[in-house]
């Protein structure tokens, strides 16, 4: 073997290691920036995943019983993965058409919101709500002031319920 060959071969053994090496350093960094659980969060981000939670929790607890089926397409639109399946059994159950029956119209306003936890795909958020509630059994409005853990799921690019539980 020639001095010319060994120094090509080295200059090509050491080309590869050199693209090796960059091209393992530039996945790591990648891998740091897209999982770095730390890193700020943007006040678009914490504000869309309030709204979106607003926005659900407020359709979940409002119906009114002459637009009750378009009222529950809209809170659908909100939920995802079991709590929409438990939801859809509410659907299934006597409750809608007893609504219906009895005149029943209630609406929520979030009076409150924060956000506990953020993560990409999840989001823990906090809301006070009051729901005001009338029926032709009690045309009294009567009024509920509740706090409720929303946990929010990132499914397609969007912010939606996947459970909900009192505070």
């Amino acid at each position: 073997m020639t001095a010319k060959e060994r120094v090509f071969r080295v200059s090509v053994g050491a080309a590869v290691w050199a693209v090796l090496v960059v091209a393992s350093l530039s996945l790591l960094i990648a891998l740091y920036f897209t999982y770095w659980p730390d890193r700020p969060v943007t006040d678009t981000a914490r504000q869309s995943v309030v709204d979106a939670a607003k926005e659900g929790t407020a359709a979940v607890y409002t119906y009114s019983a002459d637009t009750i089926d378009k009222d529950i397409a809209s809170a659908q639109s909100h939920l995802t993965g079991d709590f929409l399946s438990q939801y859809q059994q509410y659907v299934d159950s006597p409750a809608p058409s007893d609504a219906k029956k009895n005149a029943v119209k209630t609406a929520a306003t979030v009076v409150g919101a924060a956000l506990m936890k953020l993560d990409p795909g999840s989001a823990d958020v906090l809301l006070f709500i009051n729901q005001t509630t009338t029926s032709a059994s009690n045309p009294a409005t009567t009024m509920a002031s509740r706090s409720i853990q929303v946990t929010m799921m990132k499914v397609n690019g969007k912010w939606l319920i996947s459970s909900m539980k009192p505070v």
